[in-house]
């Protein structure tokens, strides 16, 4: 997962990875996508600032196109790492 903080290594740093994403690769993230973690595949997780969505966790494919609708993967940050730890117990 991305984070913030002068411990944070540079390839972690949520900031300079949001700016990446926005502005250095094929298919950009909008700017009301926030991006949390990376699946290993360049398909990004992100809380988006949409008012109508605001927290909301959505999928990002870098495959999909800039027009694409991200799916939406759970209505909260609370909720998408309860399901994130749900999936380690499950292991």
């Amino acid at each position: 997962m991305f984070g913030l903080g002068d411990d944070t290594p540079t390839f972690l740093e949520l900031v300079k990875i949001a700016i990446s994403e926005r502005t250095e690769v094929g298919c950009p993230i909008p700017v009301e996508l926030v991006p949390l973690q990376n699946d290993g595949l360049g398909n990004l997780y992100c809380i988006t600032t949409k008012p109508e969505e605001a927290g909301a966790i959505v999928f990002w494919d870098h495959e999909g196109g800039p027009h694409q609708v991200p799916d939406r993967i759970a209505p909260s940050f609370a909720e998408w790492l309860v399901q994130l730890l749900d999936d380690l117990d499950e292991r």
